[in-house]
């Protein structure tokens, strides 16, 4: 058998770096079909949310039941990917807050009030998709009509239209946007049914470049940033409101969502040992995985025993995964094993940048192995709330770093790779 080795000059590198190119194949080659158990936990009553990213098993967790709207801040993608861009999403799921429209194209801000509430349209997102929600009732793509706002040609500004109710359990506020300003600034208000307590809130999107939303507090008027950078994540395991519930518009349910770049199958009533990605049908679904690999019977949860999901990611890798295990409202517990079945990790490229690191587990120190560097880079160990324990500069072209932990704890790490804003990880185990 003849192998190939791309993307080294063999014969102009040293032995060392022919060295490293084999490692490297070596590493894609082994590190595939390994099983990977992994625990995530989302808090008692399912309070935070944790967006997780497959590659290197790392979490990001925030609290789930600090904000009411998240506002889009992706930028739009003239001249048919404008939806995106204009999202409003309500977060039913995390707060209980639920929304009504008294009519459509009800445009009565300072004089509107609950009179007939009980008539009131109720309006959902959908759990199928980030790019729409309730907001967008009456949604005419074609027309650029967003429901909330139509655009206009001539200012290049989408004014609001439309009132909306947000019941908050306590109180009702009445809601509008009042224009998204050539897709750079969210202007929007509300306020108590009697006008007081008005609020005029502004959204910068530059403010929260490379991520999906900005999420505002209605009671607290706070805009916060919360969830990491889109790329860095392909699972989001939070409490929302499911659609999928048999006799009900709508459920609080807990489970996962898949980020909006990646696809997901899914596979019941397979054999798991031996079921392949390729026999099943990848969607982009955002609710895919969703809820119902679980079930409740009294007093435990139940797993479905024979249902695999497979997760493609924008880099093309799939993992296959299996749910073991389900804490219920107690801790928000849950647990799954993962392996990839296709692609490769633990061996990363910053464009045509090599980088390796050894030994896994280590105990004093692991040396980093890089090639192609042309511009500052940093190693870094972090653990996996995202603590930095130790960073230092590589060097340029082709070089090999010893990095001390010693003084580490045994333990799960983050080794990450930085340069010219882009970053890859790996995983590194800890162990004496």
């Amino acid at each position: 058998m003849t192998l190939q080795i791309c993307d080294f000059k063999i014969q102009k590198k040293s032995m060392n770096k022919i060295l490293l190119t084999i490692s490297i194949f070596s590493v894609l080659v082994t590190k595939a079909q390994t099983t990977v158990v992994d625990t995530v936990y989302t808090g008692a009553q399912y309070k935070d949310a944790v967006y997780y990213q497959l590659s290197s098993g790392s979490k990001t967790t925030v609290l789930n039941n600090n904000w009411h709207l998240a506002f889009s801040v992706q930028k739009v993608l003239p001249p048919l990917n404008t939806l995106p861009s204009v999202t409003i999403r309500l977060n039913e799921g995390g707060t209980g807050i639920t929304l009504f429209q008294k009519s459509f194209n009800d445009t009565a801000f300072f004089t509107g009030d609950t009179i007939g509430f009980s008539t009131f349209d109720r309006i959902y997102d959908t759990d199928r998709n980030l790019d729409t929600g309730a907001f967008n009732r009456g949604l005419n793509i074609s027309q650029f009509d967003y429901g909330w706002g139509v655009y206009n040609q001539t200012t290049k500004n989408i004014p609001g239209r439309n009132v909306f109710y947000l019941n908050l359990g306590n109180s009702i506020k009445k809601f509008r946007v009042v224009e998204l300003t050539f897709d750079t600034l969210w202007q929007i208000q509300y306020a108590n049914l009697d006008n007081s307590n008005l609020q005029s809130i502004s959204i910068p999107k530059k403010q929260f470049t490379g991520k999906l939303f900005a999420y505002l507090n209605v009671e607290t008027n706070t805009v916060s940033d919360r969830e990491p950078v889109a790329t860095s994540w392909n699972l989001l395991f939070h409490k929302y409101f499911a659609r999928d519930v048999v006799g009900f518009d709508g459920y609080p349910a807990t489970g996962i969502w898949t980020n909006k770049s990646d696809s997901t199958a899914e596979a019941r009533k397979v054999d798991l040992a031996t079921a392949t990605f390729n026999n099943f049908t990848f969607t982009k679904n955002l609710s895919a995985i969703g809820r119902d690999w679980k079930e409740y019977v009294a007093p435990v949860w139940v797993i479905e025993d024979s249902l695999l999901y497979f997760v493609k990611t924008k880099t093309g890798a799939i993992y296959k995964l299996r749910f073991t295990d389900f804490g219920g409202s107690g801790n928000g517990m849950f647990v799954f094993e993962k392996t990839l079945v296709f692609g490769s990790t633990g061996v990363d490229e910053i464009a045509d940048i090599k980088f390796k690191c050894y030994p896994n587990p280590a105990s004093n120190f692991i040396t980093v192995l890089t090639d192609g560097l042309v511009s500052e880079a940093t190693v870094s160990i972090t653990d996996l709330s995202g603590r930095t324990f130790l960073q230092q500069n590589l060097s340029n072209g082709f070089s090999a770093t010893n990095v001390d932990v010693q003084n580490l704890n045994t333990g799960i790490y983050l080794l990450t790779l930085e340069s010219k804003g882009n970053r890859k990880v790996e995983r590194v185990v800890i162990s004496r």
